[in-house]
């Protein structure tokens, strides 16, 4: 893989995660269990893919904003 590829791989997979995160708020404000265990499987998902891929996903607050 080029370095290009490597970006743009290292940023589909952020996306990935934060997509997954706000999933899971949205879902777990509306309190539908199916909702939030399927939005948690994606973000597990996603997570384990970044981690098996050397990704490091920035940490994010209380407030749902990145540290």
């Amino acid at each position: 893989m080029s370095a290009a590829q490597v970006d743009e791989y290292t940023e589909a997979l952020l996306t990935r995660v934060a997509e997954a995160r706000l999933r899971l708020a949205e879902a777990a404000a509306t309190v539908d269990s199916q909702a939030v265990a399927e939005a948690l499987d994606e973000l597990e998902q996603a997570l384990g893919l970044a981690r098996e891929s050397g990704v490091e996903v920035p940490p994010i607050g209380r407030d749902g904003k990145k540290q």
